[in-house]
């Protein structure tokens, strides 16, 4: 009996050490304000929201090739990007990308705003791994007519741009061009500020989601097949741009996948999933998200291992493991939480401070430039976060809700 009292006075020891180590993480979130850097801003609040849910202008209308939309409405709302004066938001749902002011006055269209999930029927997509078998999958080649001045034809769906000074860019989840084989193949185009239209050799994608953009380089991360492709402008001629894999990212197995495919709507099949092979290795993934450049550093959401990875982007050789900086997990060695699930970054190009969209918590982290978290903001507001993006002078924030269908406006009460 005395060894029994022994052995159950030690395990309550145990259990009680592992309790005081295994509290929720969420427990001790922000450090106290005495110990903020100086030049920190964390005292983001709501300045407002734009959009909603998109009103059908003729609804009596049966061909979906005439349907219209009200401007500002979403249909389903992805990534966006804000520039100097104006913020592009894309439309997945419609293929549009509508152009906002800094305050949220709708501008302009780039589109020409057809429903697509209406339009294109749901099929079931086969794929090998040196070959795809698709069935009934109609061509639009010949039936929009030229989009952008006869160089990009067709309807798009595009799921993130980023903008640039000189230009911004734009993937594309369905790509309809002037070539046979062109239709249902994603891509990755740039639009320069000279007129100048480029598309990018990236024939490997399957289901484009984030990118991020500096300068003539643009990351492009891929959830779908969890892979991360970085590409680099090189002169005028697309022909000599080049596009690579900057990590190996979550491999699968040679056998046949499939994969449902329902435009607008991207969910895994049981089979494919079944499949994968996740890794918490640094330079892999699982459910790659977004990412952002900054400070010479790219930053790359990795949800499904509630991470972010930092990667030196000075490198001209993005697929060179050194390239790998840092791997930051969402929880810090005294158990305090930075984020939960990260889903999109953007990063303060004046102070390094770090914006982390939440999406388990529903929120928007604020990370120092050392990656200590010291802020918060959004929580009761955001419902669905999608993607987020900040202003090149720091003092707005634009968060795009597909909850909601809108886009959520911050600014910070110390404005540069």
């Amino acid at each position: 009996m005395r060894n029994l009292a022994v052995s159950l006075l030690v395990i309550a020891v145990v259990l009680l050490l592992l309790r005081a180590g295994m509290q929720p993480v969420d427990r001790v979130i922000n450090p106290p304000r005495r110990d903020l850097p100086a030049h920190a801003r964390v005292d983001w609040s709501l300045a407002g929201s734009f959009g909603g849910p998109a009103e059908i202008l003729n609804p009596d209308e049966d061909n979906p090739w005439l349907k219209q939309f009200n401007d500002g409405g979403f249909l389903e709302i992805a990534g966006l990007s804000a520039g100097e004066d104006e913020l592009f938001v894309c439309d997945s749902g419609i293929s549009r990308i509508q152009v906002f002011n800094r305050e949220g006055r709708h501008l302009r269209n780039i589109g020409v705003g057809i429903p697509i999930r209406e339009v294109l029927p749901t099929d079931i997509e086969f794929y090998l791994e040196n070959s795809m078998v698709t069935r009934q999958i109609p061509r639009f080649n010949d039936v929009l007519g030229p989009l952008f001045a006869e160089k990009y034809r067709g309807i798009f769906q595009a799921t993130d741009v980023a903008i640039t000074p000189d230009g911004w860019y734009m993937a594309d989840m369905l790509r309809t061009g002037d070539r046979r084989g062109d239709h249902r193949k994603p891509s990755l185009l740039w639009f320069g500020n000279d007129g100048s239209i480029g598309r990018f050799p990236a024939e490997t994608i399957i289901w484009p989601e984030y990118i991020g953009a500096e300068a003539d380089q643009v990351v492009l991360s891929e959830p779908e097949g969890n892979a991360l492709y970085w590409g680099k402008r090189d002169g005028a001629n697309p022909a000599d741009w080049k596009m690579g894999v900057p990590t190996p990212a979550t491999q699968y197995t040679d056998i046949l996948r499939v994969r449902e495919s329902y435009f607008g709507h991207r969910r895994y099949n049981s089979m494919m999933a079944q499949y994968q092979s996740v890794s918490q290795a640094p330079g892999e993934y699982s459910r790659v998200g977004g990412m952002d450049f900054g400070f010479e550093k790219l930053v790359i959401c990795d949800s499904g291992n509630a991470r972010i990875q930092i990667y030196d982007a000075t490198g001209r050789d993005m697929t060179r493991r050194h390239s790998l900086v840092l791997t930051l997990p969402g929880v810090n060695r005294n158990g305090e939480l930075r984020f939960a699930v990260p889903l999109d970054v953007a990063i303060d190009d004046h102070d390094g401070q770090v914006y982390i969209l939440d999406s388990s918590r529903r929120e928007v982290a604020i990370l120092d430039d050392r990656f200590n978290r010291i802020g918060s903001f959004g929580a009761g507001d955001l419902n669905t976060p999608r993607a987020i993006t900040i202003s090149p002078d720091g003092n707005d924030i634009y968060v795009s809700d597909d909850g909601d269908q809108c886009v959520y406006h911050y600014s910070c009460a110390q404005q540069r």
